[in-house]
């Protein structure tokens, strides 16, 4: 639900772009990098859902085993695909696309065959839609919560691509700003 949103807004950054002043070329390469950097914002959205799961759960050692190869798993790609390949802006949107994809693959395996995991979810049945209105009542805000704080970080972002080294996009941010 959180990519819906993100999604249209990728579909379209190089309309939204040019509208709002951007350069034709800059806007081009954007919507080039979002639409290959789509698939994976939904393999993320998986992963820290796991992520969440395996925190709760006390499942840190596979959290952290995982994290650990998908790392490598994205330094590898990024070193064949943009050093080895030249691919450049394409090679780094696939390798960050196909690296969350293996991240939520990995934390999918690791939360199976933990046996508190498969304590905690025997299969799906007709009893997970008991208590829905109660559940709801609590998660909507949240849901509500971390949609705001994943499309402003977005808005900053797509924001941050119209401004152009001659109006300080180029200038370095002072350490105390970022604190």
């Amino acid at each position: 639900l959180v990519n819906l949103p993100l999604t249209v807004l990728w579909l379209k950054a190089d309309v939204i772009l040019r509208a709002m002043g951007q350069e034709g070329d800059v806007a081009n390469q954007v919507l080039i990098y979002a639409r290959l950097r789509l698939p994976g914002q939904y393999a993320a959205a998986v992963g820290c859902v796991l992520t969440k799961v395996l925190i709760a759960i006390g499942e840190t050692r596979v959290l952290l085993v995982c994290n650990v190869l998908a790392a490598l798993v994205t330094l590898a790609l990024l070193a064949g695909l943009l050093l080895g390949l030249g691919m450049g802006l394409e090679g780094a949107a696939i390798a960050m696309s196909a690296s969350d994809g293996l991240q939520a693959l990995m934390l999918a395996a690791g939360a199976f065959v933990t046996p508190s995991c498969r304590r905690c979810w025997e299969g799906l049945t007709l009893e997970c839609f008991r208590g829905w209105p109660a559940y709801l009542k609590l998660a909507l805000p949240s849901l509500l919560m971390v949609c705001c704080e994943e499309w402003s970080w977005d808005a900053v972002t797509f924001l941050a691509g119209l401004t152009t080294t001659t109006t300080g996009g180029g200038a370095p941010v002072p350490q105390h700003r970022i604190l």
